[in-house]
C-alpha cells in the first residue's frame, strides 16, 4: 500500500469549464486567463490568441512535493480541439502529464482525451 505524501503546493489549471469570463473580478489567489496568456508571450489580445469556451470540464492538476511535481489531467473535456487549443495558449506541458482521471463517462468530460499531445 502506498503511503500518502504531503503536498507543498497544488496548482489547478482550467483548460475547459463551460464558460470564459474576462470581465468579472477574481479572488487574489486566482491567476486569470489574460495573465497566463501574457506570461506565454501574448501581447495582442485578438480572438485567435484567446482560449475558447466549451461545454464540459478539463483540469490540469500539478502537486508540488519534495520529490518534484506530479501532473494529472482530470477529465478530458468535450472535444480535442478545445483541450489542445487552450492548452497550447496557456502553456500546458502535456508531456508532463503522468496520469488521466475521468470523473465519469459522459462525453463532455472524456471526448477530448483523443487529443494528440506529442
Amino acid at each position: 500500500m502506498t503511503t500518502l505524501q504531503p503536498v507543498d503546493r497544488l496548482e489547478i489549471q482550467v483548460l475547459v469549464d463551460n464558460v470564459t469570463d474576462s470581465l468579472s473580478s477574481t479572488p487574489p489567489f486566482v491567476t486569470r486567463e489574460w495573465t497566463r496568456l501574457q506570461r506565454q508571450g501574448m501581447w495582442i489580445q485578438a480572438g485567435a490568441a484567446l482560449c475558447c469556451a466549451n461545454h464540459g470540464l478539463s483540469l490540469v492538476i500539478t502537486a508540488h512535493t519534495a520529490g518534484g511535481p506530479r501532473t494529472l489531467l482530470f477529465d478530458g473535456g468535450p472535444v480535442e480541439y478545445a483541450v489542445e487549443r487552450n492548452g497550447v495558449r496557456l502553456g500546458v506541458a502535456f508531456g508532463a502529464i503522468g496520469a488521466v482521471m475521468l470523473s465519469h463517462g459522459h462525453w463532455d468530460h472524456a471526448a477530448g482525451c483523443r487529443a494528440r499531445w506529442a
